[in-house]
């Protein structure tokens, strides 16, 4: 087998188990309870809504941010985005179904900030992949590449989760403490999560 070969197997790898672990995460985070980011408020609001699974919505609304984001800037859909789209569905569910919560404040702290380790993970195996951005990253670094003038990420990724936050606020969705855990943590783990794998996975 031809070393390119392996080394594409080797992503598909790494980007199915990332979008395991992302998307096993959030419906572990909606499931502890105590609040969660926006675009999974968004989600699971959305699912009480329209009276669908919580996969089943993730996996529709995931489909309306890749559309926009391939017509945006296409470079950032690749066969990561696509698979995400196929597999978010059964580890959301699972997790949701499955996962433990608790009526205990502390006990349910712990709970939030393990889940959010995990969609750390798994959004730091997704980007490692190389194979594509996840379907929401694909939309708003989209956005970044059709603005005229020069704008940072960081404050296009701000002004979207901003909206984002909004509108799960009319939804009523799950915005508390946990949404705050979220807000400072991932990033932190996710930086942990990059020194530790980045040893580990070379194509």
């Amino acid at each position: 087998m031809k070393l390119e070969t392996k080394n594409k197997i080797k992503q598909i790898i790494v980007a199915i188990l990332g979008i395991f672990f992302l998307c096993f995460g959030i419906g572990a985070n909606i499931k502890v309870g105590i609040g969660v980011d926006p675009l999974s408020a968004v989600y699971n609001a959305t699912s009480k809504l329209i009276n669908l699974s919580l996969g089943t919505t993730t996996a529709i609304i995931s489909i309306c941010y890749l559309i926009v984001g391939y017509i945006l800037y296409k470079k950032n859909v690749g066969i990561a985005t696509v698979l995400f789209i196929f597999i978010s569905k059964y580890p959301i569910d699972f997790a949701y179904n499955h996962f433990v919560s608790s009526d205990n404040l502390v006990v349910s702290i712990i709970l939030c900030i393990f889940t959010i380790a995990i969609i750390a993970l798994g959004s730091e195996l997704f980007i490692l992949s190389t194979l594509g951005a996840c379907p929401y990253d694909s939309f708003t670094m989209g956005i970044g590449k059709r603005l005229k003038h020069e704008v940072k990420y960081i404050y296009i990724r701000w002004i979207s989760d901003g909206i984002l936050l909004v509108l799960a606020i009319i939804l009523k969705g799950d915005i508390n403490i946990g949404t705050i855990l979220s807000f400072v943590l991932v990033g932190l783990f996710m930086k942990g999560w990059q020194k530790l794998l980045e040893k580990f996975i070379k194509y």
